[in-house]
């Protein structure tokens, strides 16, 4: 797969999806990486998977 396509359907998703409901979205990722009990280290793990692809997303948006 192109190094590039991935990223580029990750922006996508990310604009599509995510950034209308960013507010909604915040409130409860923010929840979620705040819990440190050992049954939401899953969730979390997820949580901060996300937190990371809207770095990455605001990095790249804000360098173009």
């Amino acid at each position: 797969m192109n190094e590039l396509v991935l990223p580029c359907c990750l922006f996508q998703a990310l604009e599509q999806y995510v950034m209308p409901h960013l507010r909604t979205y915040w409130n409860q990722l923010q929840q979620v990486l705040d819990d440190n009990s050992q049954s939401n280290a899953l969730l979390q793990e997820e949580a901060y998977q996300v937190y990371g692809a809207l770095l990455v997303y605001y990095v790249v948006y804000l360098s173009m």
